[in-house]
C-alpha cells in the first residue's frame, strides 16, 4: 500500500538497491513536514525482505555532525548509492550544486566524508552512478541536460576524456533531473524526471545499448499530476527484488510541494 512507510515519514527522490544481504534499501533526501524548502541536512535509510515491512536504519550521513566529516551544515539533496569491492558509496548533491562521496563498509552506513566528485562539483544536481558488468562505474549529473562519464579507481573523479554532454536534454528528452539507469536485458534503461507535460511531476524513460548513449526517448512510467493540489516534481528509479522489476517515485501531500512521500509499483519490462 502506498505511501510505504509510515505517514509521519517523508522519503522523495528514491534510489532502490537490492545489495548483497539480500535486502533492498531505499535512498532518498529527506523531507521536513512543514518545512519550506526540499530536502534537509540528513539522509535515512531503509531496507526490506519481503516489500512489506521495513527497517528503519537512521540517519546514515548529516551536514551538522563532525562524525561523518562533512560539517558543511549544507541541505542534503537526491543521492545514490553503489557497492563496490567490499564498499559502499553514497554519492550525495548540496545545496550550491555540490557533488560529493561518503563511504562505508555497510549498506546502512554511518558513512563517512571521501571527497568531492570532480568536475561535477558545483556543475549541478541529482548524482546517479552505475557499475556495469565489465567493472567500470559510471557517474551522471545535471537538470536541463545530463552529462556523464566513467568513474576513475579513486570513485570521485570522472575521466574528462569521457564525458559525454546532453545524454539527455530537455528539449528532445522532456529531462528535468533525476536520472537513474539500470541494466536489463542488455539495454540501459535511464528513469528520469520528465517535464514535457507543464510540470515535473511525471517518471520518463529512454534506453540505448550505451551507458552513455545514444538514448531513445520512450514513454511515461509515472505521472503524479492531480495527486495534491501542490504537486510538483517526482524523482525515482526501477530495481529488480524477487525476480520483479519495480519501480520507485515519490508523492506531493498535505497541499505542499516539500512533504513527499516514497511510493513503488510493480512494472513489466520487456
Amino acid at each position: 500500500m502506498n505511501p510505504i512507510l509510515n505517514s509521519n515519514v517523508y522519503i522523495p527522490d528514491v534510489e532502490a538497491h537490492t545489495m548483497p544481504d539480500g535486502r533492498l534499501y531505499i535512498y532518498g533526501s529527506h523531507d521536513i513536514t512543514g518545512d519550506t524548502e526540499f530536502c534537509s541536512t540528513n539522509y535515512v535509510v531503509y531496507s526490506t525482505d519481503d516489500m512489506i515491512h521495513w527497517k528503519n536504519h537512521g540517519v546514515i550521513f548529516n551536514s551538522t555532525e563532525d562524525k561523518y566529516e562533512f560539517n558543511t551544515c549544507l541541505t542534503l539533496g537526491a543521492p545514490d548509492c553503489l557497492y563496490k569491492d567490499g564498499k559502499y558509496y553514497l554519492y550525495y548533491c548540496t545545496y550550491g550544486n555540490g557533488m560529493g562521496v561518503a563511504v562505508s563498509n555497510y549498506p546502512y552506513g554511518p558513512f563517512i566524508q571521501l571527497g568531492m566528485v570532480h568536475p561535477a562539483d558545483g556543475d549541478s544536481i541529482d548524482p546517479a552512478a552505475f557499475l556495469d558488468d565489465d567493472g567500470k562505474v559510471y557517474y551522471f549529473w545535471g537538470q536541463f541536460n545530463l552529462k556523464g562519464g566513467v568513474l576513475n579507481d579513486d570513485m570521485r573523479t570522472v575521466d574528462r576524456k569521457t564525458i559525454k554532454q546532453n545524454i539527455l536534454s530537455e528539449h528532445e528528452h522532456g529531462f528535468h533531473e533525476g536520472a537513474s539507469i539500470r541494466k536489463i536485458n542488455g539495454k540501459y534503461y535511464l528513469l528520469y524526471t520528465n517535464i514535457s507535460r507543464g510540470k515535473a511531476t511525471s517518471l520518463a524513460y529512454a534506453v540505448a545499448d550505451n551507458p552513455l548513449g545514444p538514448y531513445t526517448k520512450g514513454g511515461i512510467v509515472i505521472d503524479n499530476v492531480g495527486c495534491d493540489p501542490k504537486t510538483w516534481n517526482n524523482h525515482g528509479s526501477i530495481e529488480c527484488f524477487n525476480e520483479q522489476y519495480y519501480v520507485f517515485y515519490h508523492r506531493s501531500s498535505e497541499n505542499s510541494i516539500y512533504s513527499r512521500r516514497a511510493c513503488v509499483e510493480k512494472i513489466e519490462i520487456w
